[in-house]
């Protein structure tokens, strides 16, 4: 059940508005569809129809059978939801029903995946040579349970996603220019000629998504729009951290909805204190919900950062780069039994062969706390020491009990350990946790009132646009900033004609 007020459901973070009211390119939207910006991911068998002639029906219908389950459990491990089985093609939706700031890296990683998954099922019946065509699109489209059928997605985003699925080339994944934007720097793409798609008159950029890069973890959304609002939470950071300045050791937690800009406001805050204070040292990362297997890679992605790691590299280089700059850090005195330790902590981190490899698991446990923490002190006792974890929601147990511990015995240092995450998750319900003499900060995020909400949407158009347009984005949004600065664009790239008339994309 909706709490009273909410402006997001807490489930799937969609807003809560009565949408039946709001202008819709000119028609009235029933109050079960909404709009929202989604990914949508259009798959596509090639070889089928000839592999229906040759084979039994019974016996393509297994083989289908088999290779579509697969098929949707890689949608599904990316967060993604199955709209559509139609013959022999897929339709996922990513942002719908459940919003995630990342739905476009989810989408894409997705697409590799399943491209991965045929090739394996390829090699295990050669005989059938079954491809399969990828196409990506992202933009605003009209999501609900249309003309009674189930849950699903209507626009022409849709369409431009199936037509960028029939020119792919089999084996490919082709993605449009607002899901290439949209991604992070770990996923490689190939831009390729213009393509025309059916029914348009212009052709349409292009990328051909190659492969997920092991890059440093870094902040999903970034945005060339100046931060709006936000100045009474920016004012509970910035007291945060003159108490770190002054030598105490602050937690600070921030709990917010999808797409509300938790990183962003933590990202602004940080950079100032980082340029106002350059000695201090800095490891951010953030917990992944797949794709990541090492427990510790929210900190070990900082490390990593920090120390300028190559993740790829083999064990002996990368040993041999850590003596070398952990001996620059000047924290520790090279070749003392603790530098030794740290040169061990360091390559598990990195998840590496070490030393720390011969102990159990409980010892194992301690014995990476130990070593951070003594790190973390050493540094403390010289500047300040930011530790900076997104996405807590998705952390592990043990790197929970990493933060505690860090709290508490670096009580008395300046050390500022602030973590995002949403706040409808039970997870990490309980954190902060009571750390005294450590002071602990919650800061809750809402979404953007109406005249923070009309300035983002005029500085993400970076053009002119009619106050109906702008009042239609900022209804839509519900306050959300990822929303707002999309639509904004979305509108900003229509036509005059359009814009004018106060239609929008979708």
């Amino acid at each position: 059940m909706i709490p009273d007020g909410a402006r997001f459901c807490p489930f799937c973070g969609a807003p809560q508005q009565d949408v039946g009211d709001l202008p819709t390119n000119g028609a009235d939207v029933p109050a079960d569809e909404t709009r929202r910006v989604v990914t949508v991911l259009f798959a596509d068998l090639v070889g089928f129809t000839s592999l229906s002639e040759r084979l039994d029906p019974e016996r393509v219908k297994r083989l289908v059978d088999d290779l579509f389950e697969r098929l949707v459990a890689d949608v599904e491990a990316f967060g993604g939801r199955v709209d559509k089985v139609l013959g022999d093609a897929i339709i996922a939706l990513f942002g719908a029903p459940v919003a995630h700031e990342d739905d476009a890296d989810r989408a894409v990683r997705a697409g590799l995946a399943m491209q991965r998954t045929v090739r394996h099922f390829r090699d295990e019946h050669p005989a059938d040579a079954v491809r399969m065509r990828v196409g990506i699109n992202t933009g605003e489209v009209l999501v609900g349970t249309l003309a009674g059928t189930d849950y699903t997605a209507m626009g022409d985003v849709v369409n431009t996603a199936a037509r960028l699925q029939e020119v792919a080339r089999p084996g490919s994944v082709l993605v449009g220019q607002a899901t290439r934007d949209l991604c992070s720097s770990a996923i490689r793409f190939l831009r390729t000629e213009p393509v025309q798609l059916r029914g348009r008159e212009q052709e349409t950029c292009a990328f051909r998504a190659m492969a997920v890069e092991p890059v440093t973890m870094s902040r999903r959304w970034r945005s060339d729009v100046d931060l709006v609002g936000r100045v009474a939470e920016i004012g509970i950071l910035e007291a945060a951290l003159a108490s770190v300045r002054s030598g105490r050791c602050v937690v600070a937690a921030v709990t917010v909805e999808a797409g509300i800009g938790k990183s962003r406001l933590v990202g602004e805050v940080v950079s100032d204190f980082l340029i106002a204070n350059p000695e201090t040292l800095l490891l951010e990362g953030a917990c992944a919900p797949y794709g990541e297997s090492n427990v510790w890679w929210p900190v070990a992605g900082g490390l990593m950062a920090r120390l300028g790691l190559d993740r790829s590299a083999p064990a002996d280089e990368s040993r041999r780069r850590i003596v070398r700059r952990l001996g620059k850090l000047g924290d520790f005195e090279p070749g003392t039994p603790e530098f030794e330790r740290t040169v061990e902590l360091v390559m598990h981190l990195l998840g590496q062969p070490s030393a720390l490899d011969a102990l159990g698991p409980t010892g194992l446990r301690d014995a990476v706390v130990a070593g951070i923490l003594s790190a973390l002190r050493r540094r403390g006792e010289r500047a300040p020491v930011i530790v900076w974890v997104d996405d807590l929601q998705w952390a592990a147990p043990v790197l929970l009990e990493l933060l505690d511990a860090l709290a508490r015995q670096l009580a008395n240092l300046p050390v500022l350990i602030v973590t995002t995450a949403r706040s409808d998750d039970v997870d990490v319900a309980g954190w902060p946790p009571p750390v005294d003499p450590a002071l602990a900060v919650h800061v809750a995020l809402d979404a953007l009132d109406r005249d923070a909400a009309v300035e983002l949407v005029r500085r993400a158009a970076d053009r002119e646009l009619p106050d109906d347009v702008v009042d239609t984005i900022t209804r839509r949004s519900g306050g959300n900033p990822l929303f707002l600065i999309e639509l904004a664009r979305l509108a900003a790239s229509s036509s005059d004609d359009d814009v004018d008339a106060g239609r929008l994309p979708g």
